[in-house]
């Protein structure tokens, strides 16, 4: 399920590469951390902040899937001219045993398709899309 950016949704917040780009410094740890808060309060079953709100990582889990985990990571990388890119990867974590009925790779080609998303929709788009998935498997 992919979820279209909506340009008219005012909660909409980074869109495009470009976007990304034109991140303020300032702004990028406080919007993480609202953002992280925002999806641990929406999603309480799925979202976990391991080392709270001012980490680097989420992990959301499948409640239908135990032992499934899919963990974003992010980094904001500022250069010296000033401009900050956002960084974020996707790791996920799945039991041996369910490795078998991954017939098609999916959890192989996860990361690769999250960057796809991110670059497609944003990274809020592209976690909820995620988020989504987590909660109907």
């Amino acid at each position: 399920m992919l979820l279209p950016h909506n340009s008219s949704n005012s909660g909409s917040f980074l869109t495009s590469d470009a976007a990304c780009v034109e991140f303020s410094s300032s702004r990028s740890p406080r919007f993480l951390r609202t953002f992280q808060r925002h999806q641990l309060e929406k999603y309480p079953k799925v979202v976990r902040l391991p080392e709270g709100s001012s980490g680097e990582y989420m992990v959301l889990k499948c409640p239908k899937l135990p032992g499934i985990e899919l963990k974003i990571f992010w980094k904001i990388l500022v250069s010296e001219e000033g401009v900050v890119t956002p960084v974020l990867d996707l790791l996920t974590k799945i039991p041996t045993e369910a490795l078998y009925f991954d017939t098609e790779k999916i959890m192989d080609s996860a990361p690769n398709s999250f960057r796809c998303l991110l670059r497609l929709h944003g990274i809020e788009a592209a976690i909820e899309c995620l988020i989504e998935l987590c909660i109907e498997p």
